[in-house]
C-alpha cells in the first residue's frame, strides 16, 4: 500500500473520531450554554414579576396573579407559611419535596406538576412577607432551536473539510521528498560516483538524505577497498605461485641437478606453507568479521594468554636471535576468548620479531579500568605516515612484508572492546599498545 493511501486512511479515521468527538462536545457546550442562559432568564424574569407584584399589590393576590398568568403563561403560587393564599395552578397540591435544585447561583429549582416540568424560584413579598413561587414550564424555557444545532453541524463539517484540505496538501509535502529519497536510494551503485542529494527544509528528511549520501560514499569506499584487496591478494599470491611453478617445472623436466632439485623442493615446500598460511589467514579473517561468528567469552588470565602466545613464537624468535622479555607473576583477569586473543598476540609478536634487532619487551600496566599491554622492539620503527595504515589488509611494510596478521589482530582486539595503537618505543623502534577493560 502506498504511503499516500495509508495517510488518507489514517487521517480519515482520525477525522471520523474528531468529528464524533466534536459533535458530542459541541452539543454538550450548546446545551450547557443554553441552560445557563435559561437559569439566568428564569431568575431575571421572575425577579421582575416579583417587583411587579410588590409595586401593584392592592390587597388581592388572585386577580393580579391571574392577569400575569394570562399575559405570560407562567404559574404563580402565594403561601403564608404552609397555607396556600393564591394560586394559578388548579386541581393538585404542590409537593415541594420532589423539587430539585438545578442552579445554586440563581437558586432555580425544577419540579413536576401535572406531569409537566417547571422551573421556579422562591421570593418574599414585601407587603406582608408571603412567599411567592413563580413557575415557568420547560417548554417555555429550554426549547433550543434546531437551527442552532444545524448551524453548529455546518461549522463542524466546514472545519473538518478545512483540516482535510490542510492534511492533503501537507501529505503532498511529505510524499514529494520521500519519492526523491526513494529515487536516490534506487540510484545508489558502487559502480557510479556519488551524487549530491537535494537539500530539504524538513530536518528529518535532511538527515535521511545525509545518511543516504554517507551510505553511497561508504559503498564506494568498500568498492575501492575490495579492488585494493583483490589487487594486493593477487600480488601476494603471485610470487609464491611463480616460485612453486618454476621449480616444479624444473623438477618435472629434469633440468635441475640433485642439489638444485633439493633446493627447489625446499622452496616449493616453503612457498606452499606461505600460501597455506595466507589462505588460512583470509579464512580466519572472514570468520572473525562475520556477525554470525561468536567468540567464546570467559573469565581468563591475561598473563597466561600472553605466556602461551610467547611460547608459540619462541622458536621463531630464537632463529632470529631475538630475546623475548616478559615478567608478570600476578593474575590479571579479563573477559575474552583465550584462543582468539592468543592468535592476535602471536601476530603482533611475529611482526615485532621480523623487525626487531635483538629484543622485544612486553609489560602490563593497569590504567583507569584497563590493562595496557606495551610491546616494544628495538627495530627500525614505523614511520608516522604509516602508523594508521599498517592494520589495512596486505599493507606493504618498509621491508616489503605483507599479510593480514595485524589486520586480524586489530579485529580480534576490537571485538573484545579493546584497542590497539602504534607509537615509538624508547629505543626508537615500534611500540604497540593493546588495551583491554578489566573485570572485578
Amino acid at each position: 500500500m502506498k504511503i499516500r493511501n495509508k495517510l488518507i486512511i489514517y487521517f480519515g479515521i482520525l477525522l471520523f473520531i474528531f468529528f464524533a468527538l466534536s459533535a458530542i462536545i459541541t452539543s454538550y457546550f450548546i446545551r450547557f450554554t443554553f441552560n445557563r442562559l435559561l437559569y439566568d432568564n428564569v431568575y431575571t424574569l421572575n425577579t421582575s414579576l416579583v417587583n411587579y407584584l410588590n409595586a401593584n399589590y392592592s390587597g388581592n393576590y388572585d386577580s393580579i396573579i391571574s392577569d400575569i398568568n394570562d399575559i405570560t403563561d407562567v404559574e404563580i403560587a402565594v403561601f403564608n407559611n404552609q397555607n396556600l393564599v393564591a394560586s394559578t395552578i388548579e386541581g393538585e397540591v404542590i409537593d415541594f419535596n420532589g423539587a430539585i435544585l438545578v442552579n445554586e447561583r440563581y437558586r432555580v429549582w425544577r419540579i413536576r406538576i401535572h406531569d409537566q416540568a417547571y422551573y421556579y424560584t422562591e421570593n418574599i413579598l414585601i407587603a406582608d412577607g408571603y412567599k411567592v413561587f413563580i413557575f415557568r414550564s420547560e417548554s417555555l424555557t429550554v426549547n433550543i432551536p434546531d437551527s442552532v444545532y444545524f448551524t453548529s453541524l455546518i461549522g463542524i463539517i466546514f472545519f473538518v473539510m478545512t483540516v482535510s484540505m490542510i492534511i492533503f496538501f501537507a501529505s503532498q509535502s511529505f510524499i514529494k521528498p520521500i519519492n526523491i529519497l526513494r529515487d536516490y536510494a534506487n540510484s545508489i551503485s558502487p559502480e557510479s560516483p556519488r551524487k549530491k542529494i537535494p537539500v530539504f527544509s524538513i530536518r528529518e528528511f535532511k538527515d535521511l538524505g545525509k545518511s543516504l549520501e554517507s551510505t553511497w560514499e561508504r559503498l564506494n569506499l568498500y568498492r575501492d577497498y575490495q579492488r585494493d584487496f583483490l589487487h594486493n591478494f593477487s600480488h601476494e599470491m603471485k610470487t609464491p605461485l611463480t616460485n612453486i611453478y618454476g621449480y616444479a617445472e624444473g623438477v618435472y623436466y629434469g633440468v635441475l641437478n640433485e642439489n638444485e632439485t633439493k633446493k627447489g623442493l625446499e622452496i616449493i615446500l616453503k612457498e606452499s606453507e606461505k600460501l597455506k598460511n595466507s589462505i588460512n589467514q583470509i579464512l580466519l579473517m572472514g570468520r572473525i568479521e562475520s556477525d554470525e561468528h561468536q567468540l567464546a567469552y570467559s573469565k581468563i588470565n591475561l598473563v597466561d594468554v600472553i605466556g602461551d602466545a610467547l611460547n608459540s613464537v619462541q622458536i621463531e624468535a630464537h632463529n632470529n636471535n631475538i630475546f623475548l622479555e616478559f615478567e608478570q607473576d600476578r593474575e590479571l583477569m579479563i573477559l575474552g576468548d583465550a584462543d582468539k586473543l592468543e592468535i592476535a598476540l602471536i601476530n603482533i609478536f611475529s611482526n615485532g620479531i621480523r623487525y626487531a634487532k635483538t629484543r622485544i619487551t612486553i609489560k602490563i600496566i593497569e590504567n583507569q579500568g584497563y590493562y595496557d599491554i606495551t610491546i616494544d622492539d628495538d627495530g627500525i620503527g614505523i614511520p608516522l605516515e604509516d602508523r594508521n595504515k599498517i592494520f589495512e589488509r596486505f599493507f606493504i611494510g618498509t621491508m616489503g612484508n605483507t599479510g593480514l596478521g595485524l589486520t586480524i589482530a586489530k579485529t580480534i582486539i576490537n571485538r573484545h572492546n579493546g584497542s590497539i595503537v602504534v607509537d615509538e618505543s624508547p629505543t626508537s623502534g615500534a611500540r604497540f599498545i593493546v588495551s583491554f577493560p578489566t573485570i572485578k
